[in-house]
């Protein structure tokens, strides 16, 4: 569930991932292991590799293979490069012309695609994740921007307020320290702050919620359990308010739950809410042109993708709302739902029966 509108992130996200790109693509995700690290690293990487061999032998020369998977085998080799602390772990990201690794700072679970695009479903995850965010706390004798790690709240930069009024200078100094504009900044503070600051701001990524806290922050820990609270509440309520829009859509025949309708939905641009399993997938051909689909048991070649991914992919670049739900969540038993655009449906009438499609979990 996004907790604030980062469609417009989301979009340089991806064209900052298929920059240079092309062909085939392998999508990796190796969450951090316990003991004996190297070990279990070069079995990950190992498993990764085996996974692109065994997709990629129906359609590619075993010369274009192991051209292909070369950067990924060397990996298994210096595991030290993968050495961190904290939770979460680490993205490959290989295409036919790039090789990219990224360090993701949340829970996942292991997953190797190979497929006709990069595998997106668990970044958007990673994107609503409610520890990826700055703090901005101020009070009437400074300001202060802290950033959530791993370890809890780092203090990044202060100044002081002088007990006065905040201007819209004050913008300039937040931005100057935040390394990523993307993630939202959390207000905390006296409550006169609060409202002075963003009756001045223009900054686009202030989140929803702020936290009142008065007095001056002498323990990062006890501010940092009161903004987590507020998360935490912001992204439930969300959820709670997604799935009854998805309802009431339902009751009103402006909603569907079959995969092939949903398909052709997107792709003609009439859908304003797009709901995705995140915890499942149905692999298969999509045609983003034409909105045909082709779905199979299991993923049988590098051809075949997770075509869920491949909707969230397309919802994004045509600025659709996508929300991320267990599947359990989603009525029907249905790993995908969407709410279409009441001005442009084709129909003043309930959705047809619904066809559930297999999807392999």
């Amino acid at each position: 569930m996004n907790i604030i509108n980062q469609t417009s992130q989301w979009k340089r996200l991806l064209a900052d991932l298929y920059s240079g790109h092309k062909g085939t693509f392998l999508t990796a995700y190796l969450p951090m292991p316990g003991a004996m690290h190297n070990y279990q690293w070069r079995n990950q990487i190992e498993s990764v590799v085996a996974n692109a061999e065994r997709l990629m032998k129906r359609n590619h020369s075993p010369e274009d293979i192991e051209a292909f998977v070369k950067p990924v085998r060397r990996l298994a080799n210096e595991t030290h490069l993968l050495e961190t602390s904290g939770k979460g772990g680490w993205v490959i990201f290989r295409s036919e012309s790039q090789f990219r690794l990224k360090r993701l700072h949340m829970k996942m679970e292991p997953l190797s695609v190979v497929s006709s695009s990069f595998h997106i479903k668990p970044l958007l995850k990673w994107w609503e994740n409610t520890e990826n965010y700055y703090v901005l706390n101020i009070n009437s004798e400074e300001a202060c921007v802290y950033e959530r790690t791993n370890s809890g709240l780092k203090e990044i930069d202060s100044i002081p307020t002088l007990g006065g009024p905040l201007y819209s200078w004050m913008d300039t100094w937040v931005l100057e320290n935040l390394e990523d504009l993307s993630k939202p900044v959390v207000l905390s503070g006296e409550q006169w702050a609060i409202k002075s600051f963003l009756e001045n701001s223009q900054m686009q990524n202030i989140f929803p919620r702020s936290v009142v806290y008065n007095g001056m922050v002498t323990n990062t820990k006890d501010l940092l359990e009161e903004v987590e609270d507020c998360l935490i509440e912001e992204v439930m309520e969300l959820k709670h308010y997604a799935k009854k829009d998805l309802m009431d859509a339902s009751k009103a025949g402006l909603a569907s739950f079959d995969i092939h309708r949903i398909a052709k939905m997107i792709v003609s641009g009439n859908v304003s809410k797009l709901y995705i399993a995140e915890d499942a997938h149905a692999w298969g051909l999509f045609n983003p042109k034409t909105g045909d689909l082709k779905l199979h048991n299991n993923q049988l070649d590098c051809r075949d993708d997770d075509v869920l991914d491949d909707f969230a992919e397309l919802a994004m670049k045509k600025g659709v709302e996508i929300f991320l739900l267990p599947k359990a969540d989603i009525p029907a038993g249905s790993s995908v739902a969407a709410i279409f655009k009441a001005n442009l449906h084709p129909y003043n009438a309930p959705t047809p029966t619904l066809r559930l499609e297999h999807v392999a979990s």
